[in-house]
């Protein structure tokens, strides 16, 4: 016995639209990207504004938050100086509109944040990326808040870079991109 003679053809739609407005949530509240070549992932669900990027070669996961639920999410490309990449592209509010993104570049194990003041305002928003989790079982490097600063082999708050790294010299650099004297890790 068919399915359609069962239900007959208007019960085949409602069904249908049913299954389909019960999975809608899934595409429209999660994202994902990853490139094939560096083995890197990142997912953002836009119901909890948490985020992630994970490594798999490595067993790596990096885990943030924007703190709330999303505005928006989207999926976009497109090629810059680095190269071509993927990027998730996301709006929240806090006391003034923000817009986050997250490129992964082809080919390249480069993921780039990037945080857009979507108003003019006078307050400063929540950091972004705010990690919440790093891997484990890493080794830090960074630099003491200081001119001329020494080494320290502890993640200073206010210095940049973050230098991880594992017993095998897999490494991974968490830095601002721009705007190196006033930015804050």
């Amino acid at each position: 016995m068919k399915l359609r003679s069962v239900i007959g053809r208007k019960g085949l739609v409602v069904l249908f639209v049913t299954i389909l407005w019960t999975l809608l949530p899934v595409f429209l509240f999660a994202g994902t990207i990853s490139d094939l070549n560096s083995k890197i992932s990142i997912q953002v669900d836009a119901s909890t504004g948490a985020y992630s990027v994970s490594a798999r070669k490595f067993k790596w996961k990096f885990e943030g938050s924007v703190g709330r639920s999303l505005l928006t999410l989207q999926k976009q490309s497109g090629r810059d100086g680095i190269g071509p990449f993927q990027s998730l592209i996301f709006q929240w509010k806090e006391k003034t509109p923000l817009e986050g993104k997250i490129q992964l570049y082809s080919g390249k194990p480069i993921v780039l944040f990037q945080l857009i003041y979507l108003n003019n305002t006078e307050t400063q928003a929540q950091p972004f990326p705010t990690f919440i989790r790093f891997p484990r079982n890493l080794r830090t490097f960074s630099f003491i808040d200081q001119r001329f600063p020494p080494p320290k082999f502890d993640l200073e708050s206010g210095a940049t870079p973050w230098l991880f790294f594992d017993k095998s010299r897999h490494t991974f650099l968490i830095s601002p991109a721009d705007y190196f004297m006033i930015a804050w890790m």
